[in-house]
C-alpha cells in the first residue's frame, strides 16, 4: 500500500494530456535536408544569439532602474510625513503607494495574460524537457513579466525577480526567432527555438548578477534532466551571458556618471566587493551547521507553499478573490515593515565610520534610512527595508554595516514567512533573490552571535554570504549555479569552499525532507516531465503494454481521402509510414501533412515545366539505364550527368510508383517541388492545426494520392513489443521524441506517445 506521504504523479485526473509535446528530434526529412548550411548561416546564428544577448542585458538594466525608481519614490513620499511625527498619516501614505501598486500588478497579470503569474522557471523546465506552452512566450507574457513584477516589488511585497528576469530573457530569445530580418528564416523550428531560449534564460540570469558564468550553468540545471545540452551549446550561451553582462556594464557606466569607456564588472544586482574575507578551519564547523539550518528553513519553505499552493487552487476560484489575496499580502506586509523599526527604536547607528575597511562603504552610507533616528544615525531595520533590493545585499554583505539582534531577528520574521505566502499569488513573482536576502539575515545573524558570544575573530558579513547560499540550496536545490553566482557576485574567491559546503549541506538535509520548490511546482501543476528513471513501481511494464494500437498509418503513396479521414477523426500528432509490405520506413508529422494539404502537393506534381513535358516512357528508360535493380539514387550516379538530366533522373525516381525511398539530396529539384523547406517553419504561436483548415482541398481532391517520401522522417527510431519501459525512456529522452513506433517482425503494431510513457512516471 502507497504511503499517504507518497505523492501520485501523474495525477489520476490525466490533467497533464492537456500539454501538447514538442519535435526536437533531429530532421531527418529530404526536404529539411535543403536547407541552407554553411558559414554563412552559422555566422547568422551567433548573429542572433548576440542580438538575444544585447536585447536581454538593455532590458534588464532598463528594468531595474525603473525598478529602483519607484522604491525610492515610494519612500520619499513617506520619509517627510514620517519625520515630522505624523507617524500614522507617513503610514497612510506609504500603504496608499504599496496598494496603488499591488493593485496594478495583480490587475494586470489576472486580466491580461494570468500565465504570467510566478516566476516561470518552471515552465521553462517544462519546455526544455518537450512540452508546449505557447503562451507562456508570447508577448503579452512578456509585457506583463516587466511591469507586473515592477509593481509588484515596489508595492513591497517579499519576492525575488531573478527567475522572472530568466524567463524575460527566455521571452526575447524565443521571440526573436521570428523578428523581421530575413536570416531569422533559417531558425524558425523547434531546436532552434530552444537553444535561443535557453540563451535568453541564461543572459537574463547574467544581466541580473553580472555573472555570465552563473548564467550559463543556471540554463543548464534548469533544463535537467534533458539531454539536449552539448558542448557547442554551452559555448553559445557563455556568449550570449557575456554579451548581456557587457551591455549591463556600458549602461551602468553611463548611468553612474563613469564615462562610455570606463567599464566595470557590474549587473543588476551586485552583492558589493570584500577584502580578504578569511576564515579558519574551525569555522567550517558553523557553516556546516548553518548549511543544515538552511536546509531545515528550506523543507519548511517548500511544504508550506505546495500546501498554500493547494489551497489556493481548491478555494481561489475567481479573479475577485485572486485579486483580493494579492491585496491582503500587500496592506499586512507594507503595515509590517512600516511599523517594525518602532520596535528596535534603540538600535540607530552612526552614519559615519572611521577607516571603514570597505571600498564601497561611502556609496553604501548613502543608502541609510534614517526613519526615526536623530540627525546623523541610520536605523538598519529600516534600511534593509525600504531601499532597493540590489541595494539590500550590498549593504547586507558589507563588513562596515552594523545591525542589532533585534533588526536582524525581526527582518527574518518578515521576509521569510511573507516570501512563503507571496509567492504563488497571482503576480510575476520570483524565489532567488528573496532566498539570497532571507539568507543574508540569518546569516548576519548566525555570525553576530558567533562574534559576541564564541570568539570575536569572525566578520558576520561573511557569514551574510554563506547563510544566502545555505537557504537557496535548502529550497531550489541548485548547486553549480548557485556557488559560482554566488562567487561572480561577491567577487570573493576566498568565500568558494564554505560556499560549496554550505550549498552541499543545505542540499542534502533539505532533500531529506521534501523535494525541490521547483519540483513540487513541477507536481502540482501536473507538468508531462520525463525524469531520467524509471519508478520502480514502472519497472515491469513492456513497450507492448503501453502503446495505441491499432495504429493510423499511412503507404508513401497515401490517398487524400484515408488521409483526411485519419485526420479528422484523431488528433495524433505522428504517424508511421510504410511501404507495400507494410515494412516501416518512416514517419510523418501531422504539421507536415497540414502544410503538404495546404499547399495541394498531390503525386506527381511540380512546379516547374520542364519535366512535365518528359513522357512516362523516357522516365522508365531513365530509371532502368542509370539506376537499374537499385531502389535509390547514389551521388555517384547522379555526379555522371549534365545538371537537366540529373533533375529529370532524381525527379522520375521520385515519381516512380515502385520506388520506396527518396533518401537523396535534393539540392538538383528543390526548385521544382511544390513546397520548399521554408513552408515547413513553424508559424510564431501557432495553434495546433486544425483538420478545417484543410477540408476544403480534401473535399476538392478525394481522387489523388499524396507522395510523402520527400517529407517524412527516414529510418525513424522504433522499439519491440518486449523492450523494457526503461528502454522506452531511454529512446525517448537521448533521441528528443515526440512519439516511437513499436514493430515486430518488421511489422507497425502500435505507437507510443510522450504522454502514453508519461502516464507511468511518478515522482516520489
Amino acid at each position: 500500500m502507497r504511503s499517504r506521504t507518497l505523492a501520485i504523479y501523474p495525477r489520476p485526473d490525466q490533467e497533464f494530456k492537456k500539454r501538447e509535446s514538442l519535435d526536437f528530434q533531429l530532421q531527418r526529412s529530404a526536404i529539411y535536408k535543403t536547407r541552407p548550411h554553411g558559414k554563412l548561416i552559422h555566422f547568422y546564428k551567433w548573429l542572433s544569439y548576440f542580438l538575444c544577448g544585447a536585447i536581454t542585458g538593455i532590458v534588464c538594466y532598463g528594468w531595474e532602474w525603473l525598478v529602483e525608481e519607484f522604491v525610492k519614490l515610494k519612500w520619499k513620499a513617506t520619509q517627510p510625513v514620517l519625520l515630522d511625527d505624523s507617524i500614522g498619516l507617513g503610514y497612510l501614505v506609504y500603504i496608499g503607494i504599496s496598494i496603488l501598486f499591488g493593485a496594478a500588478a495583480s490587475l494586470l497579470t489576472l486580466y491580461l495574460e494570468p500565465l504570467a503569474a510566478g516566476g516561470g522557471t518552471t515552465e521553462m523546465m517544462g519546455y526544455f524537457n518537450g512540452v508546449n506552452y505557447p503562451g507562456v512566450f508570447s508577448v503579452k507574457t512578456l509585457i506583463v513579466k516587466i511591469f507586473g513584477l515592477m509593481f509588484a516589488i515596489a508595492a513591497g511585497l517579499c519576492i525575488g525577480k531573478e527567475g522572472v528576469l530568466a524567463h524575460i530573457g527566455s521571452i526575447i530569445g524565443y521571440l526573436l526567432i521570428y523578428a523581421p530580418f530575413g536570416f531569422m528564416k533559417y531558425f524558425r523550428n523547434n531546436e532552434d527555438k530552444r537553444d535561443m531560449a535557453a540563451a535568453g534564460t541564461a543572459a537574463g540570469v547574467a544581466a541580473a548578477f553580472g555573472s555570465p558564468i552563473g548564467g550559463t550553468m543556471f540554463a543548464y540545471e534548469v533544463a535537467a534532466p534533458t539531454v539536449f545540452w552539448s558542448f557547442e551549446l554551452t559555448w553559445v550561451l557563455f556568449f550570449t551571458s557575456a554579451v548581456s553582462c557587457f551591455f549591463v556594464n556600458i549602461l551602468a557606466s553611463l548611468v553612474e556618471g563613469k564615462g562610455f569607456g570606463e567599464i566595470t564588472n557590474s549587473g543588476v544586482i551586485k552583492f558589493g566587493s570584500y577584502i580578504n574575507d578569511k576564515y579558519q578551519l574551525y569555522d567550517l564547523i558553523s557553516f556546516g551547521i548553518m548549511g543544515v539550518i538552511g536546509g531545515v528553513l528550506g523543507a519548511i519553505f517548500c511544504f508550506v507553499n505546495y500546501t498554500m499552493g493547494k489551497l489556493r487552487k481548491k478555494y481561489l476560484t475567481s479573479n475577485l478573490r485572486k485579486f483580493g489575496e494579492t491585496m491582503f499580502y500587500v496592506i499586512v506586509t507594507g503595515t509590517l515593515m512600516y511599523f517594525a523599526p518602532l520596535l528596535v527604536q534603540d538600535e540607530c547607528y552612526d552614519v559615519d565610520v572611521t577607516n571603514p575597511t570597505s571600498e564601497d562603504y561611502n556609496e553604501i552610507s548613502k543608502k541609510f534610512q534614517r526613519y526615526l533616528c536623530p540627525d546623523g544615525k541610520y536605523s538598519p531595520l529600516g534600511t534593509a527595508l525600504f531601499n532597493p533590493l540590489g541595494s539590500v545585499f550590498k549593504i547586507f554583505m558589507n563588513g562596515d554595516t552594523q545591525f542589532g539582534f533585534g533588526s536582524l531577528a525581526l527582518y527574518l520574521i518578515i521576509w521569510y514567512p511573507m516570501t512563503i505566502f507571496s509567492y504563488g499569488t497571482n503576480i510575476p513573482a520570483g524565489l532567488f533573490v528573496s532566498g539570497i536576502l532571507i539568507g543574508c539575515g540569518y546569516g548576519r545573524l548566525f555570525g553576530l552571535f558567533v562574534s559576541s558570544y564564541i570568539t570575536s575573530n569572525v566578520k558576520p558579513s561573511s557569514y551574510a554570504v554563506v547563510g544566502a547560499a545555505s537557504i537557496l540550496s535548502g529550497y531550489a536545490r541548485h548547486t553549480f549555479s548557485l556557488a559560482i553566482i554566488m562567487m561572480e557576485s561577491t567577487e570573493n574567491i576566498d568565500l568558494f569552499i564554505p560556499i560549496v559546503f554550505a550549498i552541499m549541506v543545505g542540499y542534502v538535509v533539505g532533500g531529506v525532507f521534501q523535494k525541490s520548490i521547483y519540483i513540487n511546482a513541477v507536481r502540482f501543476k501536473n507538468i508531462p516531465f520525463l525524469i531520467e528513471t524509471i519508478p520502480q513501481g514502472s519497472s515491469h511494464i513492456r513497450a507492448e503494454d503501453m502503446m495505441k494500437a491499432p495504429v493510423s498509418m499511412f503507404h508513401f503513396k497515401a490517398p487524400v481521402k484515408e488521409v483526411a479521414e485519419v485526420l479528422s477523426k484523431t488528433s495524433y500528432n505522428g504517424f508511421p509510414v510504410i511501404n507495400t509490405a507494410k515494412k516501416l520506413i518512416g514517419i510523418i508529422s501531422r504539421d507536415y501533412l497540414m502544410v503538404l494539404l495546404k499547399n495541394k502537393v498531390f503525386a506527381g506534381e511540380f512546379r516547374k515545366d520542364d519535366y512535365s513535358n518528359f513522357n512516362s516512357s523516357q522516365r522508365h528508360s531513365l530509371n532502368s539505364e542509370y539506376v537499374k535493380e537499385k531502389k535509390t539514387l547514389s551521388r555517384q550516379t547522379l555526379d555522371g550527368l549534365d545538371k537537366d538530366s540529373r533533375k529529370k533522373l532524381i525527379l522520375s525516381h521520385i515519381d516512380n510508383e515502385e520506388d520506396e525511398d527518396v533518401d537523396i539530396d535534393l539540392h538538383d529539384i528543390k526548385d521544382s517541388l511544390p513546397v520548399t523547406w521554408e513552408d515547413f517553419n513553424h508559424k510564431f504561436n501557432d495553434a495546433p492545426p486544425s483538420f478545417n483548415e484543410v477540408k476544403d482541398v480534401c473535399d476538392q481532391n478525394m481522387d489523388k494520392k499524396m507522395d510523402l517520401r520527400c517529407y517524412m522522417e527516414h529510418s525513424p527510431h522504433f522499439v519491440q513489443p518486449q523492450d523494457s519501459a526503461q528502454k522506452v525512456l531511454d529512446v525517448f529522452r537521448l533521441h528528443h521524441l515526440r512519439y516511437l513506433p513499436v514493430v515486430d517482425k518488421d511489422q507497425v503494431i502500435g505507437i507510443i506517445t510522450r504522454q502514453d510513457l508519461f502516464t507511468y512516471m511518478s515522482i516520489i
